[in-house]
């Protein structure tokens, strides 16, 4: 277990609340474009806590998403390999997920 570290000039403290809440302070939140509902990725490694937003689609925008990619990919999927397919549907991911970041 790590020790508590002394805290660094400029670097805001919060407080751990009952059942693990921390709030995050607005010029934070703010600065990363966060706001209530939003998912965070928590990560604890050599004793530092790190949050990572994440994007969430929707079922209805997921699923949307899918079936343009399937019918994109009927098309030339006798052409392509596993890794050709398994590449598109990566690059639609990550197309959702910065329209996603966009709208927020």
């Amino acid at each position: 277990m790590s020790q508590p570290h002394t805290k660094e000039p400029g670097m805001p403290i919060v407080k751990l609340l009952e059942s693990g809440r921390v709030t995050l302070p607005r010029e934070l939140r703010d600065e990363a474009h966060l706001k209530t509902g939003d998912f965070m990725e928590v990560t604890y490694r050599d004793g530092v806590f790190e949050l990572k937003p994440v994007v969430t689609v929707s079922s209805d925008e997921a699923r949307t998403q899918i079936k343009a990619l399937l019918k994109k990919s009927r098309k030339a999927a006798s052409n392509l390999s596993d890794k050709e397919i398994d590449d598109m549907v990566q690059e639609a991911i990550e197309a959702t997920r910065a329209q996603q970041r966009s709208k927020s």
